[in-house]
């Protein structure tokens, strides 16, 4: 069984992760186009980004 998060339709629990609270953020934006600092990020999530995430361009 997985950890946190809301009772699947089996009855195990579906883990919904670090990043959830940001795909919440993004699902209820209405534009396309989303402008966010990695300051703004970790707000969101409520917990600091790794160090990769400020090293690696995507």
């Amino acid at each position: 069984m997985r950890r946190g998060g809301k009772s699947a339709s089996n009855g195990t629990k579906l883990n919904k992760g670090k990043y959830y609270p940001l795909e919440e953020y993004l699902m209820n934006q209405d534009s396309s186009r989303i402008k966010l600092s990695f300051e703004d990020i970790e707000k969101i999530i409520g917990d600091i980004l790794p160090l990769s995430a400020s090293k690696h361009c995507a």
